[in-house]
């Protein structure tokens, strides 16, 4: 798969982007490891002490991969999962995680439910294929939330 592209470098003809359909389906909580399932990707959150939380999208069934951005020995076992209409809600120790039940978008909010991170969707397609990525505010920058390869921004 190619690198996503970001809108400081989109300068050409596009067309709105529209990822396959997806809907959740079940969860699961083993411990320190909750699973979300939906009809065509899977997400799974691996929890540590100190707030740190490792997440990791995938598609159906694929076990996670290991990771040496995460190195941490002592797990989280204080998760609490809720369902709500639109969102699947994940209290842990350092604060919330929203989970949109249709778009799988991620948002970490503090112990006050102030938005910490708010994750991105695709939002445009050149002719090429190419798909084009942007955040709520281009001009904040957040680290540490997410192993990525490829460029930080």
């Amino acid at each position: 798969m190619e690198q996503l592209k970001y809108r400081e470098i989109l300068n050409q003809e596009f067309k709105a982007y529209v990822d396959k359909p997806v809907k959740f389906k079940e969860h699961n909580l083993d411990n320190n490891i909750l699973t979300l399932n939906f009809t065509n990707k899977m997400l799974t959150f691996t929890f540590f002490k100190e707030g740190i939380v490792k997440v990791f999208i995938s598609d159906i069934n694929q076990e996670p991969r290991e990771t040496g951005a995460v190195c941490y020995n002592e797990y989280c076992t204080n998760v609490k999962v809720d369902i709500e209409e639109d969102n699947v809600v994940i209290k842990c120790e350092e604060g919330y995680i929203y989970v949109d039940k249709y778009t799988t978008e991620i948002t970490f909010l503090d112990l006050h439910k102030n938005v910490i991170c708010k994750d991105f969707q695709p939002s445009f397609i050149d002719e090429k294929g190419h798909i084009f990525v942007t955040k709520e505010n281009d001009a904040l920058a957040y680290y540490g939330f997410g192993e990525k390869g490829g460029e930080l921004n």
